[in-house]
């Protein structure tokens, strides 16, 4: 069930702040999410909420998996902390 929700979150990630226009990101970028991640798991346990402690465990490990494919060049199309580009109407 871990892997399986890994992998689901990662793909979500890559749809949700996958962005074409930008170059990417250096590693202390990711470096910088990791870190936030883990402030929000942290929170979590110290609040007894294991329910989003484990949400945020599954987050950090699809963060990792995309952290690895960018850094291996196996894909590179999340871009952490950019968002969507804005739909003009």
């Amino acid at each position: 069930a871990f892997l399986r929700a890994v992998h689901l979150e990662a793909v979500h990630q890559v749809e949700r702040w996958g962005v074409e226009h930008d170059a990417g990101k250096r590693p202390e970028d990711w470096i910088t999410l990791v870190t936030y991640l883990l402030g929000k798991a942290s929170k979590a346990h110290f609040d007894g909420d294991r329910a989003k402690l484990l949400h945020h465990v599954i987050t950090l490990a699809a963060v990792a998996a995309n952290w690895h494919a960018a850094a291996t060049g196996a894909d590179n199309p999340m871009r952490p902390g950019v968002g969507p580009l804005a739909v003009s109407q």
